[in-house]
């Protein structure tokens, strides 16, 4: 069941790299991939005047995948990746319902993922 929410906030953001991509072990240390900080360092951009607007609500947060190619891909390994570079809240725990969706190839073939953000009806959890 997906509850009620209204999207407040959305934003277009490039296509990121996959948790298997941005991520590195080094020795017993995990490390941000170039990929991964690449794609942390154009959120940065995007976000530059955003801030916390969420500070304790409880939300809503859809990711829309438009990947580069038709090859296929697993939603699941792209969803931290995105979730750890949005600012507008304190923790990402505050978040009660998360949805990814597949979408189509992006025409332009460099590939792209919209988020959204809304607080739960009420503030009630599921």
């Amino acid at each position: 069941m997906i509850p009620e929410f209204i999207v407040e906030k959305e934003f277009k953001l490039p296509w990121p790299p996959s948790v298997n991509m941005a991520y590195r072990v080094v020795g017993n240390r995990l490390i941000i991939s170039a990929k991964g900080r690449e794609f942390a360092d154009a959120c940065k951009e995007i976000f530059k005047s955003e801030k916390v607007v969420y500070p304790d609500e409880k939300l809503f947060f859809m990711i829309e995948l438009f990947p580069p190619t038709r090859r296929k891909y697993d939603v699941d390994n792209y969803g931290k990746v995105v979730i750890d570079q949005i600012p507008w809240w304190n923790d990402d725990s505050q978040i009660h319902a998360l949805v990814i969706v597949k979408g189509g190839k992006d025409e332009e073939k460099v590939g792209y993922c919209v988020v959204s953000i809304g607080k739960l009806a009420n503030g009630e959890s599921l």
